[in-house]
């Protein structure tokens, strides 16, 4: 348990420095695409890009939302004026609505320009569940995985938006700047743990000795 309890402090740690990071990005200079694939700490940077959304690119990444419903965040493949490609984050949508294929009524001919923020591609884990390419149903957010599918050449961040007026029919609840941070409170409840079975046991132990010696 004490050893749960420090796993925790040291998390606190790396927690307190990404929402350092994230906050000192948020309010840097927009940076423009393409990106520097090799500095990771472009992450949680504000940028815009111009272009058209790819047809036949839409992927469905399965996560629970804010509140515990089933559902999937939409990525879609997106060309920029200068024929590079990131993956757009377009948000989040209930389970039952990846159905419903006009639900998202993109227009590919049209041009957009987005802003929002860029997160890094995620590496798969011995945890992670296979894909299914067949039902397009997603467990890593991988633009090295989406590019093998789609023999796209994507950037390895991805653009989510943050704005929910772009795309009224997803569910945007991204806010880098709150970020939960409990781990203070999950050390303490570990380390109070350890106190009170150390309390149980060191009294089990006086009770033997008591009823020993007074037999």
């Amino acid at each position: 348990m004490p050893n749960l309890g420090l796993w925790q402090l040291d998390r606190l740690e790396w927690k307190n420095e990404l929402l350092n990071n994230i906050s000192s990005r948020q309010v840097a200079e927009n940076i423009t695409f393409p990106y520097n694939e090799s500095l990771e700490d472009f992450e949680y940077r504000n940028t815009s890009v111009e272009g058209k959304f790819l047809d036949n690119t839409q992927t469905f990444f399965f996560r629970p939302n804010l509140s515990g419903q089933s559902g999937y965040n939409v990525i879609s493949a997106f060309k920029t004026i200068d024929d590079s490609v990131i993956y757009v984050d377009i948000g989040w949508i209930p389970f039952e609505q990846k159905e419903n294929i006009d639900f998202l009524d993109i227009d590919y001919n049209k041009n957009f320009s987005l802003k929002g923020i860029l997160i890094s591609s995620k590496e798969r884990n011995m945890f992670s569940p296979e894909n299914d390419y067949i039902k397009n149903i997603w467990y890593t957010l991988s633009s090295t995985e989406m590019n093998q599918f789609y023999k796209l050449n994507g950037s390895f961040f991805i653009l989510k938006i943050i704005d929910q007026n772009y795309f009224e029919q997803t569910l945007i609840e991204f806010n880098p700047t709150q970020i939960p941070n409990n781990h203070l409170q999950y050390a303490g409840t570990w380390f109070l743990l350890f106190i009170v079975v150390g309390i149980l046991y060191f009294y089990q132990v006086y009770q033997i000795i008591r009823i020993k010696w007074n037999t």
